[in-house]
């Protein structure tokens, strides 16, 4: 009698391998479910210990390159919080303003706690003075080389010498406020900036000051032209753009670009000369410009190889610019590569790439103008449903269910869902899903919820994620069923 209870509880409580794989799958779920609680708790926990300043320097900066679909995402969210017209997002959005450029090196890092020099090396106020500061030398760098004819600074004017040494004496001292700011003076060597900076401060020093120190003990009137060929020192004060490029990051973005692309420039710039050089071959034997007449088109132009290349050249690359080009080649060899040089980054690269971001920018914004007449006059028709239609029963502005049925009845809401690409079929058959948590939407949401049915939506990665969350909670509440209609406990989630 004993046996028996006891032999039916061991075939009760046996575990066959079906139940057991359910049993690890429940426990591999719950023990992911308990991973992803601790690393939320864990982020929450991070973004509570960052300071508000830091969470607003680690936000994704804007660019200078424009995306259609953020200001696309921007104008939906406004317009369905009934914000300010698209106009106002576009301006704001596609405004140049200041774009941080947040690196994992920053030396402000290095710099002291305390202290008078750190403290003047992290205001923004003196920032902004040395930003202007660097705009006026590179002002006054071009008109002192148009009105200075004098070998060394020490013959010019007064105002002039009063001005230079006032821009030396400024620039040092800001070289001496970030060297003081520094916590380890090592580190001032190892920051590229500050290394920069110090080379042009010293070749300022030993073209101010120590050339007219030379000048003034050597009193020889006879050696100043051999100081005239230290002005071109001046040019080098042209180096200091580097640093306006840093302080204004729209232009060191566009830089970049163009250092990115100079890859591709040069091989393009190698085919062009290849062509040339095997249309030269083939014109120069075909003409043979040697022996033509003097004056005639073949022996000016294609008299030899080089001229033959030179005219290939200019007339299919630079035709504009060829005469600007041979004149300077006329005056000096050397000028000839730089004038070309210079026509090939300015005219080609960067004027091509001007054309190119005022294209893209006009595409960007035709874009989103077309997309805002569209959320308007859905937003307007729906709106007008609700009045006209007297879709809205309870007058709540809210929607529900059997509001939401009812206008799907009307041929006009139809025919303005069509018009914006919406599949009205899909609406309603996902209308269980729309209000499967909530038995009313706001208007709002529920704009939102009709305008991601849209054709022309394209599926992102969190839609994907989102589809196997769905699926995941599908198949959870299925097993749930099933184990409640079996009589056994629930599976862990």
């Amino acid at each position: 009698l004993l046996s028996e209870p006891r032999k039916r509880a061991v075939t009760f409580t046996a575990i066959t391998p079906l139940q057991e794989d359910e049993r690890n799958r429940a426990r591999d779920r719950h023990t992911l479910a308990t991973h992803r609680i601790s690393v939320l708790n864990a982020v929450s926990e991070a973004k509570k210990s960052v300071p508000a300043q830091a969470l607003q320097a680690m936000e994704p900066s804007q660019s200078v390159f424009f995306d259609a679909s953020t200001l696309k995402k921007k104008l939906k969210e406004d317009l369905c919080k009934d914000r300010l017209p698209s106009y106002s997002v576009v301006l704001s959005l596609l405004a140049l303003t200041s774009v941080s450029d947040e690196e994992s090196y920053n030396v402000s890092d290095y710099y002291r706690t305390e202290g008078f020099c750190q403290q003047v090396a992290r205001s923004r106020i003196f920032e902004i003075i040395t930003f202007m500061i660097l705009v006026c030398n590179a002002v006054w760098t071009g008109i002192e080389i148009e009105i200075n004819d004098a070998p060394v600074i020490l013959q010019a004017h007064v105002a002039i010498i009063l001005t230079e040494n006032l821009f030396v004496l400024f620039f040092t001292f800001e070289l001496a406020v970030r060297f003081g700011a520094f916590r380890r003076k090592c580190d001032a060597c190892r920051d590229g900036w500050f290394a920069f900076d110090t080379a042009l401060v010293m070749l300022m020093w030993f073209e101010t000051w120590f050339l007219s120190l030379v000048q003034f003990f050597a009193n020889d009137p006879s050696s100043s032209s051999s100081f005239r060929l230290m002005r071109l020192l001046r040019l080098t004060r042209m180096a200091r753009m580097a640093r306006l490029l840093r302080s204004v990051p729209e232009l060191l973005i566009i830089v970049r670009a163009i250092a990115i692309a100079l890859r591709s420039v040069f091989f393009l710039m190698v085919l062009l000369v290849g062509l040339v050089y095997v249309f030269s071959l083939l014109f120069n034997q075909l003409l043979d410009g040697k022996n033509q007449p003097p004056g005639s088109m073949a022996h000016e132009s294609f008299g030899s190889l080089p001229q033959a290349m030179n005219t290939l050249l200019m007339a299919g690359a630079l035709p504009d610019q060829s005469a600007l080009v041979e004149d300077a080649g006329a005056f000096h060899f050397l000028l000839y590569p730089l004038m070309l040089l210079y026509m090939l980054l300015a005219s080609l690269t960067v004027m091509n790439m001007l054309v190119g971001i005022l294209c893209e920018v006009v595409s960007v914004v035709s874009a989103v103008e077309k997309e805002e007449i569209l959320l308007k006059s859905v937003k307007t028709h729906l709106k007008r449903l609700l009045v006209d239609a007297e879709a809205d029963e309870d007058g709540d502005g809210s929607i529900s269910r059997r509001e939401f049925d009812k206008m799907l009845t009307n041929p006009t809401c139809v025919r303005t869902l069509n018009e914006v690409g919406v599949d009205v079929f899909a609406l309603v058959d996902l209308a269980d899903f729309i209000f499967e948590q909530k038995d009313t939407l706001e208007f709002a949401a529920f704009m939102d919820a009709v305008l991601q049915l849209r054709g022309s939506n394209t599926a992102t990665v969190k839609d994907i994620v989102d589809l196997q969350k769905l699926i995941v909670n599908h198949f959870k509440l299925t097993e749930d069923m099933i184990s409640e209609l079996a009589g056994k406990p629930p599976m862990l989630a």
